[in-house]
């Protein structure tokens, strides 16, 4: 099997107030392989995310609401995190499954057998777009061929994931449904992330230390 391998360049800028501004020519550069950087990457967002949900939820009065779910839901709302709402039977898309180049669910070179709903609607809406619905087909990160910089989520028609397959190949097998992260990367360009964990426990502490003194 062919595989492609791409390594992602990053510093690391000393920690002050004025964030990665403090970065310049003398900053230290590493070089990594972009599966690995891109699964710590994505780690570290989603303990970002469950740290704010978890924060907006503790400090959330739903004490004298009719329903504390829709309660919930709305101080999430009005805190900018629509995020953190939890639909039920809604499925959430791993993107961390498909660091490896994983093969695509619903498509599996055999339509006659499987997906039959999905070919119906494409077929109905003439929404193919002149995607292959009787072959295999493979997920997984892609650089972008025009700034070199930015990560995209990309289908593509082998296992080590080099032959791009092209954009809607996805979507015609789900249903109409994008492919996360197939237009927006996944990674953002000269973004500047704090090294420091969130202390869940930290907090955990401190809100128990809060309760004990209330009592």
């Amino acid at each position: 099997l062919l595989y492609s391998q791409n390594m992602v360049k990053f510093s690391l800028c000393p920690g002050n107030s004025d964030g990665c501004e403090g970065c310049g020519s003398g900053a230290a550069q590493y070089v990594v392989n972009m599966l690995e950087f891109i699964d710590a990457y994505t780690e570290m967002k989603l303990e970002e995310q469950e740290y704010a949900c978890e924060m907006i939820r503790e400090y959330c009065y739903c004490d004298n609401a009719n329903d504390d779910e829709v309660c919930e839901n709305q101080c999430y709302v009005d805190a900018g995190m629509d995020v953190c709402i939890e639909y039920e039977g809604g499925d959430e898309f791993e993107i961390q499954r498909y660091l490896e180049c994983e093969e695509m669910e619903g498509a599996d070179g055999n339509n006659n057998n499987n997906n039959n709903g999905n070919w119906n609607y494409n077929q109905n809406n003439n929404n193919n777009g002149g995607v292959d619905m009787y072959r295999q087909y493979w997920l997984g990160p892609m650089c972008s061929p025009k700034d070199g910089k930015s990560i995209y989520m990309a289908a593509f028609t082998d296992p080590g994931c080099v032959n791009y397959a092209g954009t809607g190949v996805y979507e015609a097998f789900h249903y109409g449904y994008a492919l996360p992260f197939e237009n927006e990367s996944i990674i953002k360009t000269n973004e500047c992330i704090s090294c420091l964990q969130q202390d869940e426990n930290n907090n955990n502490n401190n809100q128990n230390n809060n309760n004990n003194n209330n009592n």
